[in-house]
C-alpha cells in the first residue's frame, strides 16, 4: 500500500542519472532520499523504474508504460519475502493522473554483473576460467532463489515469468533478491499452471521449451529459467551464448553493411537466416557443458541441480520444493 510509505519524492531526476538496469522502454535508477531515517524499513537508497528518457520525449504521457508500472506495483505490493525486492510506492503525475515511476527497495547489483566481472576476453568455451565461482556460492544462490520461488509459486500462486541473472540482485553480503515482476502470471490448479492462452513474455535464452513452443506452461517454466541461471554461474557464459553472440555480431555487421550500401547480398541474408534458424532450434534445450567442468566434483550439487532443472519434460523437472531438498542433501 503506497499510502503506508513515508516521504515519497515529489519528482525524480531526468538527466543525468546512471541507470542500474535497462528494460523495454524503461530504466532503473538509484534514488537517494535526503533525510530518510536510517532505522526505517523504508530507508534510502531506493530504486526507481521509469520510462527511459533517452527513448521517450514525454514519458509521463505513455499510458501503456503507466499500465505496466501499475500492474507490476500490484504484484510487488502483495509480496513479502526476504528474497524478493520490497515495494515502496508509485510516483503519480498529478496533472495527468498516470503513474510515472515504480519505487522499490534498492537491492544491489545484478547477478549478471557479478558473472560478467569474472568473464575474460578471448577465453574459449573449453578453457577453464581463472576465477570460477566456488561451490558454496553457487549452492547459496540456488537455495536463495529456490526459497523465493517456493514462496511465489505455492503461497502466492504466481510465476515470475522472466527469471534470469539480470533479474536477481546481489548485495555485498551475499543476499539474493528477485526483481522485475512485469511478466508475472497467476497460477492455478494442482499443476500450478498459467491461465489458458496466457502470453509468455520471458527472455528467450532463459525460456523453457513448453513456454516457447506451447500454450501450456506454469511454475516449472520458472524452474527451467533458474537452471539457465545455474548454467551461467557454473560456466560464466550465457546459455547458448556462442550462437547468440555470433548472431548479434552478424546482425551488427549486416546493419553496418545495409546502412553503407542500402542492401544486403543474398549470401549475407542467408548467413543471418541460418544463424537465426540454428539459434531457434537450440532455444529451450539444455546447453552443452564445457569439458573442463564435467569432471569437477567440487561443483557436484550445482551440476546435478542444473541437470534436474533442465529436463525437457516439465513433469520430470524439479519444483522449488524438490530443489531445496536436493540442495540440502
Amino acid at each position: 500500500n503506497s499510502s503506508q510509505v513515508a516521504q515519497l519524492p515529489a519528482s525524480l531526476p531526468q538527466q543525468p542519472a546512471k541507470p542500474l538496469g535497462l528494460g523495454t522502454g524503461v530504466e532503473v535508477i538509484r534514488l537517494e532520499r535526503p533525510g530518510a531515517h536510517t532505522d526505517s524499513p523504508y530507508r534510502s537508497p531506493w530504486a526507481a523504474k521509469r520510462a527511459n528518457p533517452r527513448l521517450a520525449k514525454a514519458p509521463s504521457s505513455d499510458t501503456a508504460l503507466a499500465h505496466r508500472l501499475v500492474s507490476e506495483a500490484d504484484v510487488l505490493a502483495r509480496l513479502k519475502h526476504p528474497g524478493i525486492i520490497g515495494y515502496r510506492g508509485l510516483l503519480i503525475d498529478s496533472s495527468l493522473g498516470v503513474a510515472t515511476s515504480l519505487l522499490m527497495q534498492f537491492g544491489g547489483r545484478s547477478l549478471m554483473e557479478a558473472i560478467e566481472e569474472r568473464q575474460e576476453e578471448g577465453r574459449g568455451f573449453d578453457q577453464p576460467p581463472t576465477q570460477p565461482f566456488d561451490s558454496e556460492f553457487i549452492v547459496s544462490m540456488a537455495t536463495q532463489a529456490a526459497e523465493a520461488l517456493r514462496y511465489l509459486h505455492y503461497e502466492q500462486k504466481l510465476m515470475h515469468g522472466d527469471l534470469k541473472s539480470a533479474n536477481l540482485l546481489l548485495t555485498d553480503d551475499g543476499r539474493l533478491r528477485m526483481c522485475d515482476f512485469g511478466s508475472a502470471l497467476p497460477l492455478s490448479g494442482d499443476a500450478l499452471e498459467a491461465p489458458p492462452g496466457a502470453e509468455f513474455r520471458g527472455t528467450e535464452l532463459w525460456a523453457a521449451p513448453e513456454a516457447l513452443r506451447t500454450d501450456r506452461f506454469g511454475h516449472k517454466a520458472d524452474m527451467w529459467s533458474l537452471g539457465m541461471v545455474l548454467y551461467e554461474l557454473l560456466t560464466l557464459d550465457l546459455p547458448h551464448g556462442d550462437l547468440f553472440l555470433r548472431r548479434a555480431d552478424e546482425t551488427a555487421c549486416s546493419l553496418s553493411v545495409s546502412r553503407a550500401s542500402d542492401r544486403l547480398t543474398d549470401e549475407e541474408r542467408s548467413i543471418d537466416e541460418s544463424l537465426d534458424d540454428l539459434l531457434s532450434s537450440r532455444l529451450g534445450t539444455r546447453p552443452p557443458l564445457p569439458a573442463w567442468l564435467l569432471p569437477s566434483s567440487a561443483r557436484c550439487r550445482g551440476l546435478t541441480a542444473f541437470e534436474r532443472l533442465t529436463e525437457i519434460d516439465p513433469a520430470v523437472r524439479l519444483s522449488a520444493v524438490q530443489l531445496l531438498q536436493l540442495l540440502a542433501e
